[in-house]
């Protein structure tokens, strides 16, 4: 159902860019033809890929993702002044149709560039201190290394993939947590990719869960591969870690994509805490859901802190707030929600299907846990 709708979506996109950018410009009709199916291929190159199973080289790859980026930008773009001229017809004002598309096409090339450059670059260590009341005192300082959505496969390959490690390693975090889209392509296309993740150490483990990704290339197969490269799989299962006196549960979910005609596990929060210790003033619950929508559920089974994905940030700026609606109401950064924090990554890595950010960059997260004095959690902000 997705290639359908997303071909559809993306079709539509590129005949409103070839009506109202390409259709006036001075050039002959069978040029503009020309450029208009070129526009329209550009704009489906995602699924044209995945369709003939095309691979292509990285310095290809990266045009197209520039040019199908420009495309969604035009539209944007185009709609937006189409929305402004109809305001100054209204007020009495025109502008030059001809001069209007050169800028606009100008204007499209260059965010889309500076969009795909911020969206592949090997993202910096992002630090953030959370407060908790009722710390243990063994947590204090403790450091969380959260890696989300890297989606290695046709955009992330192995030498992002080692830079990306080397420098959670550098953060010298007590533990580190992958909360999803680990991945972007089949076992056959990016095993090789995968491989530097098996570097990846910390005191107290290495944690992953499972994404919408995962399940679209076989759930059960790239579980498998993770644990054969030494991280913990949680699928709706938990782990138990003494950091001296203390306790941490580490739980993980299956993803949402369960719920649906996907094969794997739907997530199961009950399940995943069966038999975990009873919340206690040494014990702290740490949980691992690729989507913030879980986050709903969390808060009545006692978790700290949930560390989650999938929503890439937002991606471009301006449409925070639509991601948002479609998340529970989170998007980026930290929440509170009711009795327990939520951390959503702007995301490590990106899909390859629209690889572009536009103030919303990329992230390596480094948490650190700290206790805060008041008994109310709304007030150790």
């Amino acid at each position: 159902m997705f290639i359908p709708i997303f071909t559809a979506v993306m079709s539509s996109l590129a005949l409103y860019v070839c009506l109202r950018l390409i259709v006036p410009l001075p050039i002959s009709l069978g040029k503009r033809l020309l450029v208009c199916a070129a526009v329209v291929l550009v704009a489906n190159r995602f699924i044209v890929q995945r369709q003939f199973g095309l691979v292509l080289p990285d310095g290809v790859f990266l045009v197209a993702a520039w040019l199908h980026a420009a495309v969604v930008l035009a539209f944007a773009l185009a709609l937006a002044t189409d929305i402004a001229g109809l305001i100054l017809r209204i007020a009495g004002v025109r502008l030059p149709s001809l001069a209007r598309c050169a800028v606009l096409l100008a204007a499209s090339l260059a965010l889309a560039a500076v969009g795909v450059h911020q969206a592949v670059r090997v993202p910096p260590v992002v630090e953030v201190t959370l407060r908790f009341p009722n710390l243990p005192p063994a947590l204090e300082g403790f450091r969380i290394a959260h890696l989300a959505d890297l989606h290695i496969g046709p955009l992330f390959g192995r030498e992002w993939v080692d830079q990306v490690v080397d420098r959670t390693l550098a953060a010298r975090p007590d533990l580190i947590a992958l909360s999803g889209d680990v991945i972007d392509a089949p076992p056959a296309v990016v095993r090789g990719d995968v491989e530097p993740l098996a570097r990846l150490a910390a005191p107290y483990g290495v944690h992953v869960v499972a994404g919408n990704h995962e399940y679209i290339h076989g759930v059960d197969l790239w579980l498998e591969i993770f644990e054969r490269l030494g991280l913990n799989v949680l699928y709706n299962r938990h782990t138990v870690i003494d950091v001296d006196d203390a306790r941490m549960t580490v739980a993980g979910l299956a993803d949402r994509f369960g719920l649906g005609s996907w094969q794997g596990e739907a997530p199961d929060l009950d399940k995943a805490l069966d038999g975990a210790p009873r919340k206690d003033a040494d014990g702290f619950r740490l949980l691992l859901a690729h989507q913030p929508y879980d986050a709903k559920d969390a808060p009545i089974h006692d978790i700290d802190l949930q560390l989650s994905g999938h929503t890439h940030g937002g991606q471009i700026l301006p449409l925070q707030s639509i991601s948002a609606r479609f998340h529970g109401g989170y998007v980026s950064g930290y929440y509170t929600v009711e009795t327990m924090r939520l951390h959503v990554s702007n995301g490590t890595g990106l899909w390859a299907g629209f690889p572009v950010r536009l103030g919303v960059p990329s992230e390596i997260t480094l948490i650190t846990l700290s206790r805060c004095e008041d008994v109310l959690l709304a007030h150790c902000e």
